[in-house]
């Protein structure tokens, strides 16, 4: 993320979306406080390079696609790794893979289509990064878990049936396809379906079920962010006690 280009890069696209209204931020800063309670100890990664030592030093882990999710296209573009690392903490890549498995199992149970999949949209950040999005006026905090690689989100209002995504921006794509373009990192993306007859709702139903049965057992944390916008989301923090996952503590 050293590079200028990279850099413009993250700060074009940060403009991009929805911005926070000042509630909004404030409404988050309280509900996440118990995750900066969690992770506040352990150091963020301050830049790509710390990105990278930490992979290096197996305390990072790569995510890749399952049968239960896909990363969004930024986490998928090898030529994109420094400047939208597509990496989680073990234990919290772990986490991540049981909520998957559980949402597939009951996702399969009610007969979604198997082609479905949940659309990764946040994974490990840096200092910097929250910088950029906090000054672009995003639902973002100082302090945040991602920049521990503890956290992830997931697209509440959209998801993946194979490679098209569903959801209900698609005025979106030619925006961020733009500013892709122009750093030199074409996004050649499927075309978006809007369509409502097309969208399953049970899609998100069943992870919000997920989610609310391992928080309630001491797993993770979670919140809706941007609730009752087509910008919502699922951000995730593991629980650094969570009985699962043995002790829960950053690899050193």
């Amino acid at each position: 993320m050293s590079d200028t280009g990279d850099q413009e890069l993250q700060e074009d696209v940060a403009q991009l979306g929805r911005k926070a209204q000042p509630d909004e931020v404030d409404d988050v800063r309280r509900a996440t406080a118990i995750e900066r309670e969690w992770w506040g100890h352990i150091p963020a990664f301050a830049d790509g390079q710390a990105i990278m030592q930490a992979v290096h030093a197996g305390n990072l882990k790569l995510v890749v696609a399952s049968d239960a999710y896909l990363p969004i296209l930024r986490y998928r573009n090898p030529d994109l790794r420094d400047t939208y690392p597509p990496f989680l903490e073990p234990h919290t890549h772990a986490l991540l893979q049981r909520i998957g498995q559980e949402w597939r199992r009951r996702a399969d149970e009610s007969a979604i289509d198997p082609d479905a999949h949940l659309a990764l949209t946040g994974l490990a950040t840096t200092t910097a990064y929250q910088k950029t999005l906090v000054a672009a006026g995003k639902l973002a905090i100082e302090g945040n878990p991602h920049s521990r690689g503890v956290a992830f989100d997931f697209d509440a209002t959209g998801y993946y049936l194979g490679e098209t995504p569903i959801n209900h921006r698609p005025a979106d794509k030619s925006k961020y396809a733009a500013a892709f373009a122009e750093s030199g990192h074409q996004l050649d993306a499927p075309d978006y379906v809007a369509d409502q007859s097309a969208f399953d709702p049970r899609v998100h139903t069943i992870l919000r079920q997920v989610l609310e049965e391992y928080q309630a057992s001491g797993h993770l944390h979670y919140i809706l962010e941007y609730p009752g916008t087509y910008y919502s989301a699922f951000h995730i923090c593991r629980n650094p006690s969570s009985p699962a996952l043995g002790d829960g503590e950053q690899a050193k």
